[in-house]
């Protein structure tokens, strides 16, 4: 098995792995993250500050390090930069896994891989199409790999 950073190099500073699943899917979705929570991951409520005009994810986790100040950060309730982290978030049915400057080296590559994965095999769900990115703080936004369905992020992962 690969992680799915494996072939980011040196682009970035910020990777993301995102899964886009079948639009009928959303609770779905939530569920099976809840279920297959990441080891190393809180989960993070970030509700909007009040009048803040966002979109916010429905379901946050956030590594366990950074995840209050994650929170306060989204909520306006104490502004302070986090350069390194690593966040998973869930909008209708979108996953996204976002490394702010490649998160730490070392950690939470299996447990991030392991929830794609689980994602993909999950047989409530439909993976319609997924990407991994690498860009920000300068960087143009780079597609690092793209593919269709879950077959093509096992192929991808070396599963």
């Amino acid at each position: 098995m690969h992680y799915w950073t494996h072939a980011i190099g040196e682009h970035g500073p910020d990777h993301c792995l995102s899964l886009t699943f079948d639009g009928g899917c959303a609770a779905e979705l939530v569920t099976a993250v809840q279920a297959n929570a990441p080891i190393g991951f809180s989960p993070v409520d970030v509700t909007p500050a009040a009048g803040a005009d966002v979109q916010q994810p429905t379901l946050w986790y956030v590594d366990e390090q950074n995840a209050a100040q994650f929170a306060a950060n989204h909520t306006g309730q104490g502004a302070q930069n986090i350069w390194v982290y690593h966040a998973i978030m869930v909008r209708d049915t979108m996953l996204t896994i976002e490394r702010g400057y490649g998160g730490y080296t070392g950690q939470h590559d299996a447990a991030e891989t392991r929830l794609a994965i689980d994602l993909a095999c999950d047989t409530r769900l439909t993976l319609v199409r997924w990407a991994i990115t690498a860009g920000g703080d300068g960087y143009p936004t780079l597609t690092i790999a793209t593919g269709d369905g879950d077959d093509s992020l096992l192929r991808y992962l070396a599963v």
